[in-house]
Order: structure tokens, then C-alpha cells, then sequence
């Protein structure tokens, strides 16, 4: 009679096998993959956990993951079972502490950016951030597009270069035939930027033609313009 009683209290208290694969199992399995790739030390791997209940079996062995697709912000680990055969897809996306720079100050479109406008604190970015410097040299000396409030991370696209040629300047004009650079002299028809177009008028020839500004004030012409 006792020995009948041990036996059916070890019953009642026996864990059944689990019907359902749990969703942490898969995403321990996913991670465990992503662990084998070169990621950055201080990479935050922030996992979207499948639904598994109701639909996935309980894998009867070892689940195996394999980085499937990568980018610079998110990968697919694919994770399958081989009793019961499945396979499920675990999306993840990363963070990343990286060094970002902010202004200190409003700043208005138009102002040409100093040093002392600008600190650099660690930010934790990811592809939602969107877009932003990671280095002073990169913003000191450019212009800004539209406004900054303080405290805000400077966006590349709202940086442009400095006009370092004025509408009337004389320029020198400079065309590259093969390994022969002829130079002659003009004038600016407009403001430009290092990169930016310039309409010119030759002052020899009266000839208006179109160049790039270049960094050191020159004027290089466009090949068929001119």
C-alpha cells in the first residue's frame, strides 16, 4: 500500500513534455548564432520573440541557428529543429555606442560651425537614429541648412560646404586635355561652394562656361561645357 502511494504522488507531481516549443528557446538558440559572428564588442542585440505557441511543436532535439542575412543594423537567424522537423526565422536589430556629435547651442541655418559650438558625448544609435557625425573635423567649418536646437545631434545632410567664391570674384579657370591643364582667367556669374557648380565668363574671350569650384578656389570645367 505505501510502496502504491509513492508511486502515485511521483504521477502527480511529473513534469509532462511540453506540447509547444517556448519562444525564449528559439530566441537562446538564434542568439547563441549571432554569437559566432564579428560584431562589435558593445553590440546591443535586441530580438523580435516568435509567437510559438499553438503552432510549433517541442523540439525533441538540440535546436541548431544560422545567420541567414546580415546588415550593419539587423540580421535573420534561422533556427530549426530536426524532431519534429521545423524551421522558424528570428529577426534581430542592433544598437551601437558610438560617439556623437552635438551642438551645444542653437544654431541657425547659415551659420558657419566653430569648435566651441559642438561637444562629442557616447549615444546609443541604431537604424533608427538616423543619421549623424561621429567626428568634429567632419562638421568644424561647414554651414548649416536649416536650424539645430542644443543638445541635438548634427545631421550630415543638413551640413554643406562654406562659399569660398562670391558672384564678380575673378577665379582661375582650369581645363584638363589628356595630361595638358590649361589655365585662364574669369569671372563668377555666381556664389559657389567647394563641389558646386559656377557659371564663369572668360575675360579673354567673353565666353561664359560652367565648372566645379574646387577646394583651393579654382574653377575646373565641365567636360562639354565648355
Amino acid at each position: 500500500m505505501v510502496v502504491l502511494l509513492s508511486i502515485h504522488v511521483i504521477q502527480a507531481h511529473a513534469e509532462p513534455f511540453p506540447k509547444w516549443e517556448h519562444a525564449t528557446s528559439v530566441v537562446h538558440a538564434a542568439r547563441l548564432a549571432l554569437t559566432r559572428e564579428d560584431l562589435a564588442p558593445d553590440t546591443q542585440i535586441n530580438a523580435l520573440a516568435p509567437a510559438t505557441h499553438g503552432w510549433l511543436s517541442a523540439c525533441q532535439s538540440p535546436l541548431q541557428g544560422s545567420v541567414t542575412n546580415r546588415s550593419a543594423w539587423a540580421a535573420t537567424v534561422e533556427v530549426s529543429c530536426a524532431a519534429p522537423h521545423w524551421t522558424i526565422y528570428v529577426p534581430f536589430t542592433f544598437s551601437l555606442w558610438r560617439p556623437v556629435v552635438l551642438s551645444v547651442n542653437f544654431l541657425r541655418a547659415g551659420a558657419v560651425i566653430k569648435k566651441v559650438d559642438l561637444t562629442v558625448r557616447r549615444e546609443l544609435i541604431s537604424a533608427e537614429t538616423g543619421p549623424v557625425c561621429f567626428s568634429e573635423r567632419s562638421v568644424i567649418g561647414k554651414v548649416l541648412n536649416a536650424n539645430v536646437n542644443a543638445g541635438t545631434a548634427i545631421d550630415p545632410q543638413n551640413l554643406v560646404e562654406p562659399e569660398i567664391v562670391r558672384q564678380g570674384q575673378r577665379v582661375i579657370l582650369e581645363a584638363q586635355f589628356g595630361n595638358v591643364r590649361v589655365r585662364a582667367e574669369g569671372i563668377a556669374l555666381n556664389d559657389g561652394r567647394i563641389g558646386s557648380a559656377l557659371l564663369v565668363r572668360n575675360t579673354e574671350s567673353g565666353k561664359v562656361v560652367t565648372g566645379v569650384v574646387q577646394q583651393n578656389g579654382n574653377v575646373l570645367l565641365t567636360p562639354g561645357k565648355s
